[in-house]
């Protein structure tokens, strides 16, 4: 089960403070020890309610993995109104290897939800073709 430690917490909320209604995005990191630390990824969406990695940033965040020992342990996005999954998160997770953690704010303190990779099914409906979780 994946939980966030209390100065990961504020570090992640500051995030969101500052980032002025745009949806910050980055990568929940673990080392040996089980300290974990919040890798910011620039968003380079032109619009606050999604968000696009560069290949660039993601070499990035390889090396500092590799560099520092450390495991994935999921990657991590905010939204504004609800901790589910749009249609386009939806697209990205089950794409992804990662699991996924939403994060908001709420009374001044971080609310999040994952969603885990095992638990992810995805269903056609008959009529419409959208896709489920």
């Amino acid at each position: 089960m994946i939980t966030i430690q209390l100065p990961v917490k504020k570090l992640i909320l500051g995030c969101i403070r500052s980032s002025r209604g745009k949806e910050i995005c980055g990568f929940l990191l673990r080392d040996d020890a089980g300290d974990q630390t919040f890798f910011e990824i620039k968003n380079l969406s032109s619009n606050n309610f999604s968000f696009f990695i560069s290949d660039t940033d993601m070499q990035r965040l390889y090396c500092f993995i590799q560099k520092n020992n450390l495991t994935v342990e999921g990657f991590l996005h905010s939204h504004k109104d609800s901790l589910d999954l749009s249609k386009e998160d939806i697209n990205g997770f089950s794409n992804s290897p990662f699991d996924w953690i939403v994060v908001g704010e709420s009374k001044f303190n971080l609310i999040h939800r994952v969603y885990y990779k095992a638990d992810f099914k995805i269903s056609q409906t008959a009529n419409t073709g959208e896709r489920a979780y």
